[in-house]
């Protein structure tokens, strides 16, 4: 028993670090981001995200005001968008998955998500006496 708590511990530390290597990086890559949007007086970027069955996608994005991306950049974006959704939901794109929306402000630097978990549902009823 002693042995099962160590080496769940230890898979919790390895987690915990990679989550936060995610997040470092994402981090880093925002900076990025954030001032190349600034360059292109983007003022505010909406994207929409969903996942299920272990796979999603970044189903699109939107900047204000409205200007074309390169095509590099765009899917620079939609891979930080991933992450960012990610690093908020962890696995929402595991079994019915996920979706949503994030928002990012680009003077004020802030991100806003707005997500949904698929859940299935199940409703019961009894017929007695058939």
């Amino acid at each position: 028993r002693v042995g099962n708590v160590s080496k769940r511990q230890g898979l919790n530390e390895t987690y915990n670090k990679h989550m936060n290597d995610r997040k470092d990086a994402t981090k880093a890559a925002r900076e990025g981001f954030l001032a190349t949007l600034r360059n292109l007086q983007v003022e505010t970027l909406t994207a929409e995200y969903s996942g299920s069955c272990d796979s999603g996608n970044v189903d699109g994005i939107a900047v204000e005001p409205e200007q074309g991306l390169t095509a590099d950049l765009e899917m620079k974006l939609q891979d930080f968008i991933w992450d960012v959704a990610y690093n908020a939901h962890p696995g929402f794109e595991i079994n019915d998955g996920g979706e949503g929306t994030v928002s990012w402000n680009i003077a004020a630097d802030s991100i806003t998500i707005e997500h949904g978990a698929n859940v299935v549902d199940i409703e019961w009823s009894t017929l007695e006496d058939l």
